[in-house]
């Protein structure tokens, strides 16, 4: 979303000057074209937001729709005021798994580049504790500004008792929870059917979906990385249960 905003408001303060230029000139002694306001931003980007997941949900019957880019955790004022009536449902992952994670997603994405940038696996949790404290910062704190739409799962306990999970989320959205709905959602994003056929352990570091295991920090972080990890997150790991 804040990419799609970004070139919006560029778009949009680019138009806004040469309407400028052509009132001063062309329409400085009769009635003005009106230039875009915020308003009308607000309006062509929640349009354009809910023209693409239209677009992913063609062909299907359908009466809701969710939307998980993870990059969405910052821009959740934004959101709100864009889908008044919006529910959010906030995923929260052990932040040391998150750096695995994300250390091996980026080697294998680019891994020349990964490497010029953070030197080592150590820089690079060292420098995503913050980030991950950052995020999980402001979407807390936006949960505490609209009670009754918000709510916090644990990645852990997901994956843990995904049908018990599963049920809690789906009657905080207003959804159908039966046992087929509660099923087919856990069976179509477990990590076996979303892998290709792989069990949890079973890594391939040439996939998105690597390892698929609860904890795996433990065979990476060195007890001093683990310990700088925790020097710049460690009250959020605490606010989350993590030890």
């Amino acid at each position: 979303m804040d990419v799609l905003a970004d070139h919006l408001v560029n778009a949009l303060d680019r138009y806004n000057e040469y309407i400028d230029g052509k009132n001063m000139t062309l329409f400085d002694q009769i009635s003005r074209i009106p230039k875009v306001t915020t308003d009308h931003l607000f309006h062509i980007l929640a349009t354009s937001i809910c023209l693409l997941l239209d677009e992913k949900c063609r062909e299907r019957n359908w009466v809701a729709v969710g939307e998980k880019t993870p990059d969405n955790a910052s821009g959740l004022p934004t959101l709100a005021l864009l889908f008044p009536k919006a529910k959010f449902i906030h995923v929260v992952r052990d932040g040391r798994d998150c750096a695995v994670s994300g250390w091996f997603h980026n080697l294998r994405l680019d891994h020349g580049r990964t490497v010029d940038t953070y030197a080592s696996f150590d820089n690079y949790v060292a420098q995503f504790a913050e980030t991950w404290a950052g995020v999980v910062k402001t979407a807390t704190e936006f949960g505490h500004t609209v009670p009754g739409r918000y709510m916090t799962v644990r990645y852990e306990d997901l994956s843990a008792a995904a049908p018990a999970e599963l049920t809690r989320m789906f009657k905080f959205l207003g959804a159908r929870s039966g046992h087929r709905e509660i099923e087919h959602c856990a069976s179509a994003a477990s990590f076996a059917t979303l892998s290709g056929g792989r069990e949890s352990g079973d890594e391939s570091r040439a996939s998105f979906f690597r390892k698929g295991v609860i904890g795996d920090w433990h065979n990476h972080l060195s007890p001093d990385v683990e310990r700088a990890f925790a020097d710049k997150a460690g009250d959020w790991l605490k606010h989350f249960g993590y030890s």
